[in-house]
């Protein structure tokens, strides 16, 4: 009985990690888009945050040829 338990505690554990982790890359995601003045929902759409950072890389190497 004690390890199933220990086995409860460790998946309770797990689970609070997860969801911190999905919040904070949600987060981080959400102040990107409004780094480029879009609401935090257009994250949601698929490939978006691939072709959002492919112009920030874009946008960046610009600058530096500048």
């Amino acid at each position: 009985m004690n390890g199933h338990i220990k086995m409860e505690a460790f998946v309770v554990i797990l689970v609070a990690i997860n969801v911190f982790m999905r919040w904070f890359i949600l987060a981080q995601g959400t102040k990107r888009c409004h780094d480029r003045d879009s609401n935090g929902w257009w994250q949601f759409i698929p490939l978006y945050k691939q072709l959002m950072s492919r112009e920030i890389y874009r946008y960046r190497s610009k600058k530096e040829v500048e």
